[in-house]
């Protein structure tokens, strides 16, 4: 795989501006990932393209997705450099991508949903993952939204056909990760 491996990945020469707080929490999420390289990659949800950046670096090929198209806008300019990233705008209740993927990251897009649509949406992306496939949600802490990340990844390792690996707590957020075998 042509990918860069995760230990290689320098989060703090961004252009733009990223919280403390996102900068930690992306720097976690790459950090903990299964695999220093994947073959195909979703990210629903990318929003400003802070951790598809990141994301684009392990994976030969990523797709991002946002129904925001002004924070696309700034994800493209941000994946530019990035030959195999794919950004769309498309609302994801609404959106099921073909796959199969190795790897799924859920970054704070799940507070977004109701209970029944999250649980939903879950299993169709758990679906599109291959043998072996990695899906990663990463929430806040804080009640921002219409679920808490703790909700969030309650209900995910309810309902979600697919075999709860590993997941911790740091500071304000949450990242757990789930795997089809």
């Amino acid at each position: 795989m042509s990918a860069v491996p995760a230990s290689s990945t320098v989060l703090t020469t961004s252009p733009y501006f990223v919280s403390s707080y996102e900068r930690d929490r992306n720097q976690a999420a790459i950090e903990s990932l299964r695999s220093a390289a994947y073959a195909q990659g979703f990210e629903p949800g990318c929003a400003l393209g802070e951790l598809t950046v990141q994301l684009a670096r392990v994976c030969d090929r990523l797709l991002a997705t946002d129904a925001a198209g002004s924070a696309l806008q700034q994800a493209r300019r941000r994946c530019a450099a990035f030959k195999n990233v794919d950004i769309r705008c498309v609302d994801l209740s609404a959106y099921q991508p073909a796959g199969p993927f190795d790897l799924i990251v859920l970054n704070e897009i799940g507070c977004f949903y109701r209970p029944a649509e999250l649980i939903r949406i879950g299993v169709a992306l758990a679906d599109t993952l291959a043998s072996g496939g990695e899906l990663m949600a990463v929430h806040g802490l804080e009640r921002h939204h219409a679920l808490h990340g703790d909700a969030v990844h309650s209900l995910l390792g309810r309902h979600l056909p697919l075999e709860w690996a590993d997941g911790f707590r740091h500071g304000g957020f949450r990242i757990d990760h789930w795997v089809r075998v």
